[in-house]
């Protein structure tokens, strides 16, 4: 895989599977919240990496990027591992309804599943 573009398998958009993402996460009543105190469109462009970084061979990479960004979240807003569930249940989910390959999602979710404690600050 070259590029981003590609990451979730030949004919997949890429851009169009994070905004039907995004628009399911504001919706939902368990997260929505926290999609008001950040910048939604700075966010789902730098969702691309974060994908390629989950797919990738080694996701370590962005575990310590992770953590500091949801440290805010976590000590103010109480961001916790029914949050966590919610996200991941939602990408789960979007991912399955666009018809990208199992092997990706099952790939995806696990590397995610493995960063947990970074992004809930509990490592």
């Amino acid at each position: 895989m070259s590029n981003n573009n590609d990451i979730l398998g030949e004919g997949i958009n890429l851009q169009h599977v994070i905004e039907l993402f995004y628009d399911k996460m504001i919706k939902d009543d368990r997260i929505r919240d926290f999609f008001t105190i950040v910048d939604l469109e700075a966010l789902k462009r730098k969702q691309a990496n974060i994908f390629a970084s989950l797919l990738s061979a080694d996701s370590r990479k962005v575990q310590s990027h992770l953590t500091t960004i949801h440290r805010p979240m976590v000590e103010d807003f109480g961001l916790n591992d029914m949050h966590y569930d919610a996200f991941a249940s939602l990408l789960s989910e979007t991912l399955h309804e666009q018809k990208v390959d199992k092997i990706i999602i099952i790939t995806l979710m696990k590397n995610l599943e493995s960063l947990r404690e970074h992004i809930l600050n509990k490592e």
